[in-house]
């Protein structure tokens, strides 16, 4: 449940997915460079995870633990597709039941929290 503002809470997961897929795109960038690329890239994705460790701050404390820790989880379905439309990487099978199974996972979590929270 919510506390403070609903609508920063969309707006810092997004970012907070963005921040995380930049990361991971920096650090396969700085992979493939040579030495002084290697270092720029490498600052990118100390920036992007420390950014998304600010932005994990602010989602928490307007947020309960365990509902930012289930909606983190849509990082495994979210970055699999911006690096398929953006960067052209492959889609994996294995993406489709493991999204399932994540999906079914927050599913049934908010399911339990509502029957918690209604007793």
């Amino acid at each position: 449940m919510v506390r403070k503002n609903p609508v920063a809470i969309p707006l810092f997961f997004l970012l907070f997915f963005l921040f995380q897929w930049g990361g991971q795109f920096a650090a396969a960038a700085a992979a493939r460079s040579d030495q002084p690329a290697k270092l720029f890239y490498t600052g990118i994705l100390y920036a992007c995870f420390l950014l998304r460790g600010g932005l994990w701050l602010f989602i928490i404390k307007d947020m309960p633990l365990s509902y930012a820790y289930a909606l983190s989880s849509l990082g495994y379905l979210i970055i699999p597709v911006l690096s398929r439309y953006f960067l052209q990487n492959p889609f994996k099978a294995g993406y489709v039941p493991g999204g399932l199974l994540i999906l079914a996972g927050i599913t049934l979590f908010g399911y339990g929290e509502q029957k918690v929270r209604a007793l």
